[in-house]
């Protein structure tokens, strides 16, 4: 609700206030005393019209000046219109305090709209080129112009978008049933699709157990081919008595090896007690005797020469006995394994080789 007016140069106003009451408020006077400026006025703050500058008082002498129309609604909110005569120039909208909004075309700001709330409707004048307020018009348009006072015409808007929506979706509706009526007869014409769908899954679950077969087919392929591998080694080692035999005589030339260490070492402490002797014979011994001594010297020497070379000999044999041992035990590891291997194959239902029963 408005609370007061204030017109600066519009029309026949130059500067004039009201301050409006409660309720009803009456404007009287002779024609052409400003009554419809006033209205206008109230149009042109809230509306955007009329538009140009025609309204602007003719008697101002300096153009540079405006015409301005205040607004002041109850809640102490004013809303300010102004122009002038000079092309761009004053030409905005302007709420209290706040920066002045530019005024475009015949649009008036959301802001401005949105606080005064006065539409067209609620502005009526008797102009000769307007109809006198719902004199002429028909009761229909009269409640619809009162609805539209009292902001009820937005229940008919939303009673028509209502029945408009209805009317769609019962359009789909229809066209939905079509399209189920559609889609059931094709249906009945893909009834082979469960039966192929049946069919897809065995198939799938036959594909499954080929690949999975194909997998244990690979591996016994493996095992063959490590069983016929360790069949040829095996054929190196056909006769496990003899390599026992072998076995049991190396390790008696291991024995005689240890005694034959011994016995080197037997030489060995027997040899310096010559080689002391050899120092003493020259003090208390004649020559001829030195030179016997020095003769058993030296086949004692070769003695030990022989030996210790008949000692690596054996000790080379025996790490060669001990080599050739370890390899037979490797070979009976494996032969044992392939052996309880072959057995497994033996006592399956499926034969490794063709898969059959």
């Amino acid at each position: 609700m408005i609370k007061s007016i204030k017109i600066k140069n519009f029309e026949s106003w130059k500067d004039v206030s009201f301050t409006l009451s409660k309720g009803v408020n009456v404007f009287a006077g002779a024609s052409d005393k400003g009554k419809s400026g006033l209205i206008r006025a109230l149009k042109w703050n809230t509306q955007s019209r009329p538009q140009g500058t025609s309204f602007i008082n003719d008697f101002l002498e300096d153009k540079k000046e405006s015409a301005s129309v205040s607004l002041t609604y109850q809640d102490n909110t004013t809303i300010e219109r102004k122009r002038n005569n000079i092309s761009g120039g004053i030409n905005y909208y302007k709420i209290n305090e706040q920066e002045p909004m530019v005024a475009l075309r015949a649009d008036v700001p959301s802001e401005v709209s949105d606080l005064s709330r006065i539409k067209k409707i609620n502005i009526q004048g008797q102009h000769p080129s307007e109809q006198y307020f719902l004199l002429s018009d028909k009761p229909g348009e009269v409640s619809k112009k009162f609805n539209r006072v009292a902001g009820l015409e937005i229940m008919d808007k939303a009673i028509s978008d209502i029945n408009s929506q209805v009317r769609a979706t019962n359009w789909k509706i229809t066209l939905c049933k079509e399209e189920i009526e559609s889609r059931e007869e094709q249906l009945k014409n893909l009834k082979w699709v469960e039966k192929a769908e049946r069919h897809a899954k065995r198939v799938k679950s036959l594909n499954i157990k080929i690949n999975k077969n194909r997998g244990e087919l690979t591996y016994l392929e493996t095992l063959i081919i490590k069983l016929n591998l360790i069949t040829e080694e095996l054929e190196d080692f056909k006769d496990i008595k003899q390599a026992s035999e072998e076995l049991i005589l190396l390790r008696a030339l291991s024995l005689e090896k240890v005694t034959l260490s011994e016995q080197h070492d037997v030489l060995l402490r027997l040899t310096e007690p010559l080689i002391r002797l050899d120092l003493h014979l020259e003090e208390y011994h004649s020559i001829s005797l030195s030179l016997n001594a020095l003769k058993e010297l030296k086949k004692l020497d070769v003695q030990r020469e022989e030996t210790i070379s008949l000692v690596r000999a054996i000790l080379k044999t025996v790490e060669s006995l001990e080599y050739s041992e370890r390899k037979v035990n490797e070979a009976k590891i494996e032969l044992e394994k392939a052996i309880k291997e072959f057995d497994d194959l033996k006592d399956t239902s499926v034969c490794p080789l063709c898969g059959r029963g």
